[in-house]
């Protein structure tokens, strides 16, 4: 499923972003986890935040298969918010 075929499919009349955040934490459980917000998007720049706790290593730094999961999600995000324009 595309961020076109969710839109479509939950009759989304919001911007494109928080429809992109919904399709993110229905189809990837991860990012739900990882309770990840898109914070800005400016049509060529796509930035998601996850918070610092639910990602936290033993050591006090984020794990790093919490940063590597948000930069792919970041990506993948990015593509269909560009397909969707």
């Amino acid at each position: 499923m595309n961020l076109s075929q969710f839109c479509k499919s939950r009759e989304y009349n919001c911007c494109p972003t928080q429809a992109l955040e919904d399709l993110l934490r229905y189809l990837v459980p991860l990012a739900r986890h990882l309770d990840i917000r898109i914070s800005y998007y400016d049509g060529n720049f796509l930035r998601i935040r996850a918070p610092f706790a639910p990602n936290a290593n033993g050591h006090g730094s984020a794990f790093a298969g919490s940063i590597g999961a948000v930069f792919m999600l970041t990506g993948w995000g990015l593509i269909q918010l560009k397909l969707y324009e």
